[in-house]
């Protein structure tokens, strides 16, 4: 069983996942908490089927709620099912989430996790119609989480022999 933390990632988990319905909502002007909002209710059955495999697998809480983060993004960018997506719809997201996410660590871990998340939720099948756990779903397969060398910075804080 997963425990809790104690930045109450459990708490945190578990508030989402009974409000579920409320993640329709648009934010009001005075809700600093909250960004995204999903605009289509069929997109909520994928969050219920998360849960299940969160729980199947025994993920972490912490573990948990950062799947939930990228997939409140993605029900945010969506506009339509997630199930009819391809990957032109894909890559609008991936450009929405290069302005919402920053660092290079953070942007190629949405991608680990829409992948990651894609194989969950909309699995391919092999010829006799059985789940094929090693393939990507096609609509997510062309996406690479790794950093563009050209866009890789040198740590400040490494140690080098010549004086700055």
């Amino acid at each position: 069983m997963a425990e809790n933390d104690i930045y109450d990632s459990k708490g945190k988990y578990e508030r989402f996942k009974a409000n579920l319905k409320q993640f329709l909502i648009p934010p009001g002007e005075n809700d600093r908490k909250r960004k995204y909002y999903c605009n289509n209710e069929e997109n909520l059955v994928y969050f219920r089927h998360l849960f299940n495999k969160f729980e199947a697998k025994d993920l972490s809480y912490v573990r948990r709620n950062r799947l939930l983060e990228s997939r409140r993004m993605v029900c945010h960018v969506a506009e339509k099912n997630l199930k009819g997506l391809d990957r032109e719809d894909i890559d609008k997201l991936v450009t929405y989430m290069h302005s919402a996410y920053k660092t290079p660590k953070s942007k190629s871990d949405f991608i680990r996790d829409i992948k990651h998340m894609w194989k969950i939720l909309f699995p391919e099948k092999d010829e006799k119609g059985r789940i094929e756990d090693s393939l990507v779903p096609y609509p997510v397969r062309h996406l690479s989480p790794k950093t563009e060398k050209s866009r890789e910075k040198r740590r400040n804080d490494k140690v080098t022999s010549s004086p700055p």
